[in-house]
């Protein structure tokens, strides 16, 4: 299955007893990229298999978990070339913040985390590096990837609870196994690489996270069927734009390699900068 976010989703619920006489409440989302009722007949399929699947007391289909189906998303902006190629999108992911999404362009998510034993015992047998080998205090796996990787250009910036990657000499598919390969060298987060490969996409996120705003997360999933949720779900991002005002998502820090970087990653990086405030000197959340 190929890098893809349906433009409309629609849901629709029912209910069915089971043999042993339990009624099993169902709540059934289906996608298009045509419109809405297509999306919402295609629902109402769904649901009637999985009618019949509780009747019979048959277990829930495989794969049924997270990240195995196109990303439930509303589409803010497609993001196009000058060719009008698609490079990606811009969402709107389940608490609220917007997202890049891109089948090309590598993003690493780096977790801050304290050093384990292993760690320890890695630094016992590696030469210590002098403070202005590193004066940014970047990851030791970033740092041993990076040298060993010269010719790679990665643009590094800091991010609330750890580091973001983003590769810039040139595009990635993201289910290669050089791919994973890579983003497990750096020690990115494994939810992040699981995610990369079974959504076929990098993800950045471009606004902060409301709660470190000092607002709630929206509790308000997409698709938004009914108007007095639409309209409260308005009004929360009227409050989320002002509260996120005075913060950035993240801080460039450092470009490592050799300094070159492709066109589609030159555009996308320009708007990733913008949108995260990387370049100024606010606090981040």
């Amino acid at each position: 299955m190929p890098f893809h976010i349906p433009k409309f989703w629609a849901s629709v619920s029912g209910s069915a007893r089971n043999p042993s006489d339990d009624d099993v409440a169902l709540k059934c989302f289906a996608y298009s990229d045509t419109d809405v009722a297509e999306a919402r007949a295609k629902a109402m399929t769904i649901l009637g298999r999985l009618v019949e699947r509780v009747r019979a007391g048959e277990p829930w289909p495989d794969r049924y978990g997270y990240g195995h189906r196109p990303i439930r998303e509303e589409i803010l902006s497609e993001l196009r070339s000058p060719e009008n190629a698609l490079d990606g999108y811009v969402t709107r992911n389940g608490y609220g913040a917007s997202v890049l999404n891109s089948a090309a362009l590598l993003f690493g998510d780096i977790d801050d985390r304290p050093a384990g034993m292993l760690d320890t015992l890695r630094g016992l047998f590696r030469s210590r590096p002098k403070p202005t080998d590193n004066p940014h205090g970047l990851p030791q796996p970033l740092l041993d990837f990076a040298a060993s990787h010269p010719e790679w250009t990665m643009r590094v910036y800091r991010t609330f609870a750890g580091w973001r990657v983003i590769a810039v000499h040139e595009l990635f598919d993201p289910v290669a196994e050089s791919t994973i390969a890579a983003l497990e060298a750096m020690d990115c987060d494994p939810q992040y690489v699981q995610l990369t490969r079974v959504q076929r996409c990098f993800r950045a996120r471009l606004s902060p996270k409301p709660w470190r705003c000092g607002i709630e997360r929206s509790h308000r999933a997409f698709p938004r069927e009914d108007p007095a949720v639409e309209e409260a779900h308005a009004h929360w991002l009227t409050t989320y734009a002002a509260a996120q005002e005075p913060y950035a998502t993240c801080k460039f820090v450092v470009e490592l390699g050799r300094g070159r970087a492709c066109a589609e990653a030159e555009r996308l990086v320009r708007l990733h900068d913008e949108a995260t405030r990387a370049g100024s000197a606010l606090p981040l959340a």
